[in-house]
């Protein structure tokens, strides 16, 4: 009985991982993958915000554990803009390897969506020591599937704790 219990258990996790790779060709994990670094990369570190308004839903929702909750997309940018492009500090977000996860999410068997959760550092680019380590969060992002376009629909941002 066992056996069998780990064979299935084995089965659905084969099942899941493959869904992730590759949902009717599509590489899910590698999709969202390259759109976090488009919004942390364009938009967090090098303030280029006009290139993530279009995968940023219009209705988005951003809850933060220390800023609060921010809702809309207009609101998501004017906040980078104003808290982190204007910083003297100008923090620089970096992905922590082999922290990104991407869970796909079906209905009736057709993609409409993914989960991505993760862990990200945060360093202070102008102090007396550059790309000092300052911080260290959890996320999560849903994604959302618009017209065949990836749309950032909801984010939390959580257990922020300073740099050891």
């Amino acid at each position: 009985m066992r056996t069998v219990i780990s064979i299935s258990i084995l089965s659905v996790s084969l099942a899941s991982a493959a869904l992730a790779d590759d949902e009717g060709g599509r590489d899910v994990a590698g999709e969202i993958a390259a759109l976090d670094a488009r919004v942390f990369g364009d938009g967090f570190n090098d303030c280029r915000l006009d290139s993530i308004r279009e995968i940023v839903a219009e209705d988005l929702e951003f809850y933060h554990d220390l800023g609060g909750p921010l809702m809309g997309r207009d609101a998501f940018v004017d906040s980078l803009e104003t808290n982190i492009c204007s910083s003297p500090f100008r923090p620089r977000r970096e992905l922590v390897a082999d922290s990104l996860d991407v869970f796909p999410l079906y209905t009736n068997g057709a993609l409409y969506g993914a989960l991505e959760t993760g862990t990200h550092r945060f360093y202070e680019r102008e102090s007396e020591h550059p790309n000092a380590p300052t911080g260290i969060a959890q996320f999560s992002i849903l994604w959302l599937l618009q017209d065949g376009h990836w749309q950032m629909s909801r984010v939390v941002s959580y257990d922020h704790q300073a740099a050891d």
